[in-house]
């Protein structure tokens, strides 16, 4: 999937001096915005080379090297997808909150675009935030009893493989493209797919369409 990202240009120069240093940052991080999306997609794409691998070892009878290496692959993938969902989703709230101490920009963005695009976001990825949180601090949630404590089920939780009952600790599991984990007591999941790609990408489409005012040219073809 060819993934052309070429965000709106906010001519900060242009804008009152009390508001020129919250433009750049909007710029950067709707430029971030566009490159966490070939990110997850490149994250994909590795994901995939690492399921074509164990595939193949496997219909060769080879599963000891599959599981070790190339299922290794699949997680890394799956690990840095869940963060790419999370940078994804912080550039966009950053692009988005900042505009209200820049009127001059505020005044001329589709704002309801940038609510819809948000809602398409949240409704895909639900829990962003938490399954970010569970792969990023593996170490911690495992530091102590307590800490782990902290984190096991509260509830029967059954779904992508898993049939697990409360006061367990699932900590990163992988199952077909779903990857699961535990944070604060709830269960969370986020699917590594070519659907959550096309999400992230209409996503970011949206946002840039709503800053199209800004230029008067719509980037994403």
């Amino acid at each position: 999937m060819s993934i052309v990202v070429n965000q709106p240009r906010i001519l900060v120069n242009e804008l009152p001096t009390t508001q020129q240093q919250n433009g750049h940052l909007i710029n950067f991080n709707l430029s971030l915005l566009g490159e966490a999306v070939i990110q997850f997609s490149h994250t994909l794409e590795l994901f995939d080379y690492a399921s074509y691998l164990i595939a193949d070892m496997r219909s060769k009878g080879n599963n000891t090297f599959a599981n070790e290496r190339y299922m290794a692959w699949g997680y890394i993938a799956a690990r840095n997808g869940a963060l790419t969902i999370y940078d994804f989703g912080r550039f966009a709230e950053t692009a988005r909150n900042r505009l209200h101490d820049c009127p001059d920009i505020e005044s001329r963005t589709d704002l309801k675009l940038i609510k819809a695009a948000f809602k398409q976001f949240e409704t895909k990825f639900p829990r962003w935030v938490a399954v970010r949180h569970s792969a990023s601090h593996v170490g911690d949630i495992n530091l102590t009893t307590r800490a782990q404590g902290e984190h096991l089920s509260s509830t029967r939780y059954t779904g992508s493989g898993i049939d697990i009952g409360p006061g367990n600790l699932i900590s990163g599991n992988l199952e077909d493209r779903v990857y699961t984990a535990a944070w604060k007591g709830e269960t969370h999941t986020y699917e590594l797919s070519a659907a959550s790609l096309e999400v992230l990408r209409s996503v970011a489409d949206s946002v840039y369409r709503a800053f199209d005012a800004q230029t008067g040219v719509h980037y994403w073809p």
